[in-house]
């Protein structure tokens, strides 16, 4: 079974979550999806609401499934 993290039991280092651990990005559906590796990008909180920011090149395949879906995934090990 997989546990969800609630955003605000997340505890990592900000800098650390980008710099020593990377992630990767799944774009699409359960039919058509794309994943590639980030080590870059920045988690915060703004409005008192959790954020994720990540940066995908245009040439990157999964840009399009970035500009497709309305939602992506971030999973790290």
């Amino acid at each position: 079974m997989i546990a969800a993290i609630k955003p605000r039991d997340l505890v990592l280092p900000p800098v650390d979550i980008w710099f020593k651990r990377w992630f990767l990005l799944t774009a699409g559906t359960m039919q058509s999806f794309n994943t590639m590796t980030v080590a870059w990008g920045s988690v915060g909180g703004m409005w008192e609401m959790p954020f994720v920011q990540v940066v995908v090149r245009p040439t990157r395949h999964t840009f399009g499934f970035m500009n497709e879906f309305d939602t992506f995934t971030l999973c790290s090990f």
